[in-house]
């Protein structure tokens, strides 16, 4: 396999080993923060917080994989 050929198997790595598993943690920390809200749970205030932080990191990942699919792609 040439270079190109491995560079093109980075997209597909980068969403399977990284984003799948934080919209997981996202959904998780997700539903942790509405049974906070709705007084379900009692948990901390931080969940709010950190469901907001893992969305972020979930966005900047998928976007970091489509700039490396379209920068393979052209």
């Amino acid at each position: 396999m040439t270079a190109i050929d491995w560079f093109s198997l980075l997209h597909p790595v980068l969403i399977i080993l990284f984003v799948y598993p934080v919209v997981g943690a996202t959904i998780r920390l997700g539903i942790l923060a509405r049974e906070r809200r709705l007084k379900i749970n009692p948990l901390p205030p931080s969940v709010g917080v950190e469901h907001a932080e893992h969305g972020r990191w979930v966005a900047t990942g998928v976007v970091v994989a489509v700039l490396v699919a379209l920068l393979y792609s052209f």
